[in-house]
C-alpha cells in the first residue's frame, strides 16, 4: 500500500483504541516446575453441523504451558459422512502446525518435554451407538471443551 485512503486511517485509529483499552491483558507464561516447555495440541470436528451443506467444522487450540498461542476454527472444504474422517482432517490440520511448532523450537534451540500420547474420547452423542468399537484416536482429552 502506498497510498493510504480515510478507512485506513479509521480502522488504525479502532486498532489503536483497541490496543489502550487492553494494555493490562497479556498472556502468562506458567512456570512448569520442571525444565523445557510442555507442549499440548488439542484437535475436534463435528460431523455435518452445517444443515445446508452438511460439511463439518474442525478445529485445533495449541498450547505451551498452558497458555493458548494457536487456535483455528473452520468449516471443512468438504463432506464427509463418517466421524473417523472428519477427526482425521482436524487432527491433520493441527499436526502442520506442530510440525511448524517443532521446526520453529529445533531452530531457536529450545528445549521441550515429550510426554502425553493421543486420546480419543468419542464423545459425539448423535453417533454414539455405531461408533462405540470405532477408534480415530484424534480426540479431546475428557474433561477438555472442544473448539
Amino acid at each position: 500500500m502506498s497510498k493510504y485512503t480515510k478507512e485506513d486511517f479509521v480502522m488504525a485509529k479502532k486498532v489503536l483504541r483497541y490496543l489502550r483499552g487492553t494494555c493490562e491483558y497479556g498472556r502468562f507464561w506458567k512456570n512448569p516446575g520442571s525444565p523445557g516447555l510442555h507442549f499440548t495440541a488439542y484437535a475436534d470436528a463435528d460431523l455435518g453441523s452445517d444443515k445446508d451443506d452438511r460439511k463439518s467444522i474442525s478445529g485445533f487450540v495449541l498450547q505451551i504451558n498452558g497458555c493458548t498461542y494457536a487456535y483455528k476454527s473452520h468449516k471443512q472444504r468438504t463432506s464427509h459422512d463418517d466421524t473417523c474422517s472428519t477427526e482425521f482432517i482436524a487432527a491433520a490440520e493441527c499436526s502442520v502446525m506442530i510440525v511448524w511448532t517443532h521446526n520453529l523450537c529445533q531452530e531457536l534451540k529450545l528445549r521441550r518435554r515429550v510426554s502425553g500420547q493421543p486420546v480419543d474420547d468419542q464423545g459425539d452423542q448423535s453417533n454414539e451407538g455405531q461408533l462405540q468399537n470405532q477408534r480415530c484416536g484424534f480426540e479431546v482429552p475428557q474433561g477438555a471443551r472442544s473448539v
